[in-house]
């Protein structure tokens, strides 16, 4: 079980923010591979956040909700 503090967490534009996914709620879960990655949030979309990551060479988005996402 998560704390409720994680799932009502809010980020500003800019922020910078780390993934860790919560294996138990699999809602807005991320792809496992972008565990760990720091990223830039971009947007707000719904009540999940849309975040900038550098992979290797190639920038990419990931969608997650605010449950996998700690401050960075």
């Amino acid at each position: 079980m998560i704390p409720i503090s994680r799932s009502l967490q809010s980020y500003e534009l800019g922020n910078q923010v780390m993934i860790a996914i919560e294996s138990s709620l699999e809602k807005g879960m991320p792809h496992i591979k972008f565990q760990g990655k720091i990223g830039v949030v971009m947007e707000k979309r719904g009540r999940s956040y849309v975040v900038k990551i550098q992979d290797g060479s190639k920038t990419k988005t990931v969608t997650a909700r605010p449950e996998h996402l700690r401050p960075a």
